[in-house]
């Protein structure tokens, strides 16, 4: 193990002298944050993931400099004229207030959107394949997802047809997203407005006003602010019992569904066109990349309760997961057979249910924690203190597949069969259907 580990380190050494001789000098790289650090760390490590695979390192052969709005747009200007200033070799920008500010501070340092939602519609470049200027990046889609999103919410209920869009009214693409949302609820028959909210805290507000009152769900855009505080705006639209979609964050946050793409990879992509940057190559000649890999559905039942009984299976696509929770639990078997109604792949949290027909579960062994825990009793009943007693985590996690259950759409990959042995706990069920 230890020979293998050092011919692979070895071998990575060779890239890194490549790069050393093709780069002049250390590579200064600024980051024009919308949002904050915090707010946006799982986007930034992505990114600096995707950069020290690609052999630059800050802190070692590569500066970063960092600056944050701190949610405030109108602070953007300010600091994309910063980075012009200080003469970085390429700046990383997300969103388009951002990079808006950025082609307009600067004219010719590069500059790389690790997201945005339609360069195109917005003026940020005149094409996706041709960008010209001195900007280019990866493009996430948001006009058609906000379109598809409101598709997906009413297909799997059909009862919601006055829709609120939720945005952020500093965001200049909201006017490419309301057009094509307008147009698509006009086909739909459905009822939409725009709701304007600055900060999370104006949204319980706005939804109880009369102008959102008669409200029967929410759709949520893509735009920095409303992303980053996806975990505060999840139990505020869940709490006015509203059912909602939006990005995949969102839903993680407590909201009810989201579809999307995946941010941090997107952020982690954008390094690829940072290092083509800084190895020379002209941002005008290099191609918006599209997103091309989008977050699987998730529906988080646990904030509508109720909406399982409505959901459809039709609205149901590609991939489920179901996240852990005392609630889903007792629901196995209805949310088992919903999903299998609706003939989709799905991870469930526990072996459980697999067992009641799930297709895949991974997770610890329950029955085995709650035995662990009767020791614990054991012990306090015996005198110890339970302040000394160290809080254990799971030891036996179990893999199963249940096979009978496999349509012929499902593909699954080789490398699962290295957990054969939980494969043949189900057939026993399996060969009695």
């Amino acid at each position: 193990m230890r020979r293998r580990e050092f011919i692979a380190i070895g071998a990575a050494a060779w890239p890194f002298a490549t790069n050393a001789q093709q780069l002049s000098k250390i590579p200064r790289i600024g980051f024009l944050g919308a949002i904050s650090a915090s707010r946006y760390a799982r986007q930034v490590d992505a990114l600096l993931a995707g950069l020290r695979d690609l052999r630059y390192v800050d802190g070692k052969n590569t500066v970063i400099e960092f600056r944050w709005a701190e949610g405030d747009y109108d602070r953007l200007p300010e600091l994309a004229a910063e980075f012009d200033r200080l003469k970085v070799d390429v700046l990383v920008t997300h969103g388009t207030p951002g990079t808006l500010a950025a082609k307009a501070a600067m004219k010719t340092i590069p500059i790389v959107a690790a997201s945005i939602g339609d360069p195109v519609a917005t003026g940020v470049v005149t094409s996706l394949a041709k960008p010209g200027g001195n900007i280019t990046g990866v493009a996430t889609f948001s006009t058609e997802l906000a379109v598809k999103r409101l598709e997906i919410l009413t297909q799997a209920l059909p009862h919601v047809r006055r829709i609120a869009i939720l945005l952020n009214p500093e965001n200049s693409l909201n006017a490419a997203i309301l057009q094509a949302v307008e147009v698509a609820a006009t086909s739909l028959a459905l009822e939409v407005q725009q709701v304007p909210v600055r900060a999370p805290n104006e949204v319980e507000n706005v939804f109880s006003s009369p102008v959102a009152g008669n409200t029967e769900g929410v759709v949520l855009v893509d735009d920095g602010m409303l992303i980053a505080n996806a975990g505060v705006l999840g139990p505020i639209i869940t709490k006015l019992r509203l059912p909602s979609i939006g990005f995949t964050e969102f839903a993680q946050g407590g909201g009810l569904m989201a579809y999307g793409v995946n941010f941090p990879q997107m952020f982690r992509q954008a390094a690829v066109w940072v290092d083509k940057v800084l190895k020379a190559a002209r941002p005008a000649d290099l191609p918006i990349e599209q997103a091309i890999r989008f977050e699987l559905l998730l529906i988080n039942l646990n904030t509508v309760p109720q909406a399982l009984l409505a959901l459809r299976p039709e609205a149901i696509k590609g991939a489920v997961l179901v996240l852990p929770d005392p609630m889903f639990w007792h629901r196995r078997k209805d949310i088992v057979g919903l999903i299998s109604t609706a003939r989709a792949a799905a991870l469930y949290p526990e072996r459980e249910y697999a067992d009641d027909g799930g297709l895949i579960a991974y997770g610890p062994n329950v029955p085995d924690i709650f035995r662990r825990a009767a020791g614990y009793v054991h012990r306090i009943i015996m005198g110890e203190k339970a302040a000394d007693l160290p809080v254990q985590q799971p030891a036996n996690f179990e893999f199963v597949v249940t096979i009978c259950v496999l349509q012929p759409t499902h593909c699954v990959a080789p490398t699962i069969m290295n957990h054969l042995p939980f494969f043949s706990r189900m057939w026993p069920q399996c060969g009695q259907g």
